[in-house]
């Protein structure tokens, strides 16, 4: 503690060797400060690419727009483990990547 006391009481400042060692903290302290606003641009840009894409999928299937696919879907039923049999109906399907509407035929 006295050599810290009598260091900030030297009026001869401070050494080479210690302003050498703040610069590359600040520089390194620089470096990676900008290293995580690009990351984090990289990041933003990708979330939105993903976000317009489900949003496009999304929108495609609810409103029932684009090509639609003639399919079947098939229901079946149960109560309290008895089996109530099962319907086929045929559906047109609108949507893409995973998310689909369907309306009866």
């Amino acid at each position: 503690m006295k050599r810290l006391i009598a260091k900030l009481k030297d009026p001869r400042g401070e050494s080479l060797l210690e302003l050498l060692v703040s610069i590359l903290i600040g520089s390194m302290s620089i470096v990676l400060l900008t290293t995580m606003i690009v990351t984090a641009v990289r990041i933003d840009k990708s979330a939105d690419l993903a976000e317009k894409l489900y949003y496009e999928s999304l929108t495609s299937a609810e409103g029932m727009q684009g090509t639609s696919v003639n399919s079947q879907v098939k229901i079946e039923g149960s109560k309290n483990g008895t089996d109530l049999g099962s319907v086929t109906v045929n559906v047109e399907c609108f949507g893409r990547d995973g998310i689909f509407s369907y309306k009866k035929k």
